[in-house]
């Protein structure tokens, strides 16, 4: 009669403890904070990995305990368990010096406000495309933070799915580029000439560019004075802040007979300091430009 073989090791609860047992012994460099950080999911992770494959030990599925606990510090962005020590007695011991340590202590507690700052940026971006406005933002913030929170807590379960985080995070950077871009309006670092007639209650519209007004009388004369309104009978008033060479405009306020300042008389005295454009620091006053003679009307 033949003895039948014995049957095939299996993971069992002793075999998950002792496995544990011995990456908690190679992460016993770290310090406490950080380990626990590491080892926080490791229960779990291997009570799934030995559930789905009951017949092997886990030193098969996962590797020798050591080189888990090796790619834990390298998920981590922490050095090998001999680079900390080695690198703690080079120059200046600077990797071991107490600021250094606590400071890696204290990173990986921001991963889970990154994950939440990611999915807003993402809102960001969509909001943007979309032309939508604060509220939508806050919506698809509120939709988006539980579906990246989840990502990122089942990327750290597995090692394995760390490339598909690393691809989160690399789009969520751009993403951000691209939300300060649409916010920035792709203006560069030179003064923008912010002028235009604006009208009480109507905002700012046209005449892009232009920082002052010339009346002429239909025989060439210039005009001073000239109170302009739009077809509301509201008063037309221009508002330049800076001129086409970047030079900071300040307009000289005109007052009716009841000292109430008149933002709609034409020409506007204006005088324009040079001083912002490399100049001496002085401050020039604006005069008309030449202007040709304009055509004569015909009369009504």
């Amino acid at each position: 009669m033949t003895t039948p073989p014995p049957p095939a090791p299996t993971a069992t609860v002793p075999d998950a403890e002792a496995y544990a047992a011995r990456v908690r012994a190679a992460l016993a460099d770290l310090p406490p904070a950080a380990r626990e950080d590491l080892l926080a999911d490791l229960g779990d992770h291997l009570a799934e990995v030995a559930g789905e494959d009951p017949g092997r030990p886990l030193a098969d599925l996962l590797g020798p305990p050591e080189d888990y606990a090796a790619e834990l510090r390298s998920s981590a962005g922490l050095a090998p368990a001999g680079g900390a020590a080695a690198a703690a007695r080079g120059p200046g011991g600077l990797r071991g010096h107490r600021w250094v340590t606590a400071t890696r202590e204290f990173l990986p507690e921001l991963v889970p406000g990154w994950w939440v700052l990611r999915a807003a940026l993402l809102a960001g971006l969509l909001t943007a495309v979309l032309g939508g406005g604060v509220l939508l933002w806050l919506l698809l913030t509120a939709v988006l933070v539980p579906l990246s929170v989840t990502f990122g807590r089942w990327v750290r379960a597995d090692r394995g799915r760390r490339p598909l985080g690393i691809i989160a995070d690399v789009v969520a950077v751009l993403v951000a580029v691209g939300v300060l871009g649409l916010a920035s309006g792709g203006s560069g670092s030179s003064p923008v000439v912010q002028e235009g007639v604006v009208v009480p209650g109507s905002g700012r519209y046209g005449l892009e560019g232009v920082t002052n007004l010339f009346p002429y009388s239909p025989d060439g004369r210039p005009l001073t004075d000239v109170l302009l309104y739009d077809q509301d009978g509201n008063p037309v008033e221009l508002r330049p802040d800076w001129d086409a060479g970047g030079n900071p405009i300040t307009r000289v306020p005109r007052y009716d007979t009841g000292g109430r300042v008149v933002g709609n008389a034409y020409p506007q005295e204006q005088t324009v300091d040079v001083d912002s454009a490399g100049g001496d620091g002085t401050t020039v006053r604006r005069v008309p430009p030449p202007v040709v003679r304009p055509p004569a009307l015909q009369p009504r």
